[in-house]
């Protein structure tokens, strides 16, 4: 489509001088940049802002958001990746080095632009993390457009970003929102007690990613890791940019014609009954294409027999009905999956590794525990000999002082426990060490 900036009628003219700017000449060692066309560019956007004194308008360098008109403007340019090859990333900032698998680069600061989003009423969600059982991107749906001059003849084209990709079979890709997760604040690798916006801060320094990215902006609203994706998200062959080329990336919320009803749902489960899963499955089919972002709240009755019925009716209906979206666990709970563990793990001879194993066991006064420590000697076999050394716990704050004492290598802990513990008994020895290990296998027996 042509590009015409009805909404920033006010720096049209910075805009074109932009979009149709010679790219300079590469100097040695260096690739060509339209930096410097930017830079002027908002210039001039910033003193027509400060002469009209529009309130409603932000800028910062390379970019501009307009609240009225909901609308961010960034600045680009092109990268010369290969027509045809895999692309990962739709927009990275300059600081990445990603620029031979993404679209654009920009130079914006993504903590700004972060800013920017929100200035113009976007709230950002949560992007994956595995850590902390977020597996479905969240957060506010974006559409995406890059604005470029495709031919020195014609008006600059504006073309949405799902259509510079194409699918193995060659076809353009569907169209697809993008999904405002927002980077997540991480310590700074230099100053302790202070935290940085992750995408301003480490690699791969993304804007906006085509997989499950925890270190991003912008995702897709579908699961997928890099490896499994890779090579479904392709460089349009047909579209063909010079390196360097000026480009602005234009972002809005996506109409809401065009935007998927979603609804948050507690599913509170007191007891065996599983009355309130027949209930949500009902309200799923009524609710026509809604999205039931589902957030289990396990009581403190149920027995450790009930969470894992409980944990495999949920696995079944996330794998089979599409508009499920399980979130991750209310706080002081496990996530549901630890109730469904995978139970070749159950033996150690079958376990990639040898993780902590904590038993507990019933006594007249109550619960008290067993720590399993499991080393792995080789020799020339290749088959290790498992030995244990065995640490009875009998009170869980003697349990986290050995752990405050002894950090774990490995991140995952197996529990072992009887079928009939009541969910408040297993919470009093692991509700605190939820964040030590992110996860957590919880086996059952007699």
């Amino acid at each position: 489509m042509t590009f015409i900036p009805d909404l920033f009628k006010l720096f049209t003219q910075a805009l074109l001088i932009f979009l149709q700017s010679e790219i300079p000449e590469p100097e040695a060692g260096f690739d060509p940049t339209s930096r410097a066309a930017a830079v002027e560019a908002h210039a001039a956007i910033v003193d027509s802002i400060e002469d009209a004194g529009k309130e409603h308008i932000m800028t910062a360098p390379f970019l501009v958001a307009d609240r009225e008109a909901r609308e961010v403007l960034v600045f680009g340019e092109m990268t010369g990746m290969i027509l045809g090859d895999p692309v990962e990333f739709f927009v990275i900032t300059d600081m990445s080095g990603q620029d031979y698998e993404a679209l654009m680069i920009t130079w914006v600061t993504p903590s700004e632009l972060h800013a920017a989003l929100e200035f113009i009423g976007l709230e950002p969600g949560g992007a994956v993390n595995t850590n902390t059982h977020r597996l479905w991107p969240r957060g506010d749906s974006v559409d995406a457009s890059l604005i470029v001059q495709m031919d020195e003849n014609e008006e600059p084209r504006e073309i949405p970003a799902h259509e510079w990709i194409t699918r193995p079979d060659g076809e353009i890709m569907e169209y697809m929102p993008w999904v405002f997760t927002g980077a997540p604040m991480l310590p700074h690798p230099q100053i302790e007690d202070k935290e940085v916006y992750g995408a301003d801060q480490f690699s791969p320094h993304s804007i906006a990613s085509t997989f499950n990215l925890h270190n991003t902006m912008f995702d897709l609203p579908v699961q997928g890791a890099k490896t499994a994706v890779y090579g479904l998200y392709n460089r349009n062959k047909a579209l063909e940019t010079r390196h360097g080329q000026p480009v602005i990336l234009r972002l809005r919320p996506t109409p809401e014609d065009r935007r998927r009803p979603e609804r948050d749902h507690t599913l509170t489960l007191p007891s065996a009954d599983p009355a309130p899963i027949e209930s949500l499955m009902e309200s799923v089919q009524e609710a026509g294409s809604t999205l039931f972002w589902v957030t289990p709240d396990f009581g403190p009755e149920l027995t450790l027999a009930d969470l894992r019925l409980f944990a495999n009716k949920l696995n079944v209906l996330e794998q089979e009905e599409e508009r499920i979206r399980i979130e991750p666990p209310v706080a002081g709970q496990l996530y549901y999956q630890a109730f469904a563990p995978p139970e070749r793990f159950r033996e150690r001879s079958r376990r990639p590794s040898q993780p902590l194993e904590i038993h507990l066991h019933r006594e007249e006064e109550g619960f008290r525990a067993t720590l399993f420590e499991i080393q792995e000697l080789w020799d020339e076999t290749r088959t290790p000999t498992l030995v244990e050394e065995r640490r009875p716990l009998d009170t869980p704050a003697e349990w986290l002082a050995y752990l405050e004492a002894n950090d774990p290598l490995i991140r995952v802990l197996f529990v072992f426990a009887p079928d009939d513990i009541r969910h408040e008994d297993l919470n009093e020895w692991l509700s605190e060490v939820y964040s030590l290990f992110p996860v957590i296998y919880v086996y059952g027996h007699n």
